[in-house]
């Protein structure tokens, strides 16, 4: 799960799916808050050619439906990240079950 500041300054969200690749967000915009709701919060993200969403204080929401806040996560928090030091590094997210054939590095 992320909190608002992450939500506010971070450019990368990852999706997880259950026994599947995470899904990489990227920013699309700048986030907007409200003076009078301080908790709020709406950041525009993107992923891929064609697919948007708004990332808010309730989840992601996407032309696919809702997502929970708590399967949403950026790049230091990912669970399932391939950690440096292994001989797959970088930005990539694997499913726990993944065998090292399976591994692909995003970046």
């Amino acid at each position: 799960m992320i909190s608002r500041e992450q939500a506010l300054e971070e450019d990368r969200f990852h999706v997880s799916r259950p026994g599947k690749w995470c899904v990489i967000w990227r920013r699309n915009g700048k986030s907007h808050t409200w003076v009078r709701d301080p908790a709020r919060f709406r950041t525009p993200l993107k992923w891929g050619l064609s697919n948007y969403g708004q990332l808010t204080e309730n989840g992601l929401f996407t032309r696919g439906g809702p997502v929970p806040l708590d399967l949403v996560h950026t790049d230091g928090d990912c669970p399932d990240r391939v950690r440096e030091g292994s001989h797959y590094h970088g930005d990539g997210c694997v499913p726990p079950h993944a065998g090292s054939a399976d591994r692909i590095v995003f970046g």
